[in-house]
């Protein structure tokens, strides 16, 4: 060990397969985490088994280095935007392919004793929690503490971070350290603690990122959204095209006066006429009011890298974790009021473990 000019995020994770991420093919993350300014790999540490240390770098690099340290160390070195670039594309034999194996697939339904992702640590140089969890939302990845009423349950990622800081030598007092470390980084991350010069220092990068990443994720959430209203937009024309027609030969059929005027066919085409012509001033209004929301969004996503920090923490709480809750919340009662009836909420349940049940 030795002393840098850094901070480190030590991180081991499991893979969750909790109901509602599952049903939703999404893929959530259960961490634990230790922050420390101290850390270096060397060829004399020993593990009891191989273990694979991915030490990720806000650096930009375009490949990974891999080095072997001794025959229970190998270290992966890349820099964050190649992990995020590269994940979960298929490549053989690849360090891609490792990632996704590590990780797994939203499409995964089931749990399986992924042994591989208990014997990686994840080392994460001068990035805040706060913008770690942004780069993992960035390819909709959910990564988390775990589930709150669970807490005070051991995880596997728990266990295997305490059995690698021992082999590392870390001591209960570095444990202790980390704590009051942590919370200095999530009160510098959030701009809440100037006068903390030598952190401030180190997130000035930080900080970038994770306006970057949040960028990213407002941009994906409107485009989304605007590519619902668009596609809504299409359907309301197609519908605009037929009723016109609809129209036209009615009112053909009214100039060709193929029915008296006091006659109730007469009359009843009239009125089809005039209900007709509403509804197609109703629907091409729509449209308008529609169009107008797409210039709205288009203007929003253009102007986002104007925005200082706190406006776009703002906007990431209302269009990113909003949206969520709004579109999630009776997802998450349904979930819970159906436990609750089939009578299978079972508190001993360890639904984000890694290991077969």
């Amino acid at each position: 060990m030795e002393l840098n000019n850094n901070l480190f995020t030590l991180c081991t994770i499991s893979r969750s397969f909790d109901k509602y991420h599952v049903d939703n093919n999404k893929v959530h993350l259960v961490s634990s985490i230790k922050n420390t300014r101290n850390f270096k790999l060397t060829d004399n540490i020993k593990f009891k088994t191989p273990q694979y240390i991915i030490n990720i770098e806000a650096i930009n690099l375009d490949d990974f280095n891999k080095i072997e340290h001794n025959s229970t160390c190998v270290e992966f070195k890349i820099s964050l935007s190649y992990f995020l670039k590269n994940y979960p594309k298929k490549e053989d034999s690849s360090f891609e392919s490792f990632l996704e194996v590590l990780i797994g697939k939203s499409v995964d339904k089931e749990k399986e004793n992924r042994s591989l992702l208990n014997n990686v640590l994840f080392v994460y140089n001068n990035m805040s929690w706060p913008t770690i969890q942004a780069a993992y939302k960035s390819i909709d990845v959910d990564i988390s503490g775990g589930s709150i009423s669970k807490r005070q349950g051991l995880t596997t990622a728990e266990y295997n971070l305490s059995s690698m800081l021992f082999s590392l030598g870390y001591s209960l007092e570095d444990i202790f350290k980390s704590s009051i470390l942590l919370n200095k980084t999530l009160q510098t991350s959030k701009n809440k603690d100037p006068l903390n010069s030598d952190l401030s220092s180190i997130y000035s990068l930080d900080l970038e990122l994770n306006n970057l990443f949040r960028w990213n994720s407002i941009a994906k959430n409107l485009t989304l959204y605007k590519g619902k209203i668009e596609a809504n937009i299409t359907s309301l024309e197609l519908e605009v095209k037929s009723r016109q027609g609809s129209y036209l030969n009615m009112v053909e059929s009214l100039n060709n006066k193929i029915y008296s005027r006091d006659t109730p066919k007469y009359k009843k085409l009239k009125n089809n006429i005039l209900n007709s012509k509403a509804k197609i001033e109703k629907l091409t209004q729509d449209i308008s009011s529609l169009n107008s929301k797409v210039t709205i969004i288009n203007t929003e996503i253009s102007t986002l890298p104007t925005l200082s920090p706190s406006e776009v923490q703002i906007k990431y709480n209302k269009l990113v974790s909003g949206v969520n809750i709004r579109n999630d919340v009776n997802k998450f009662k349904n979930y819970f009021k159906k436990r609750k009836l089939s009578g299978v909420i079972d508190l001993n349940r360890r639904e984000y473990s890694t290991l077969l049940s």
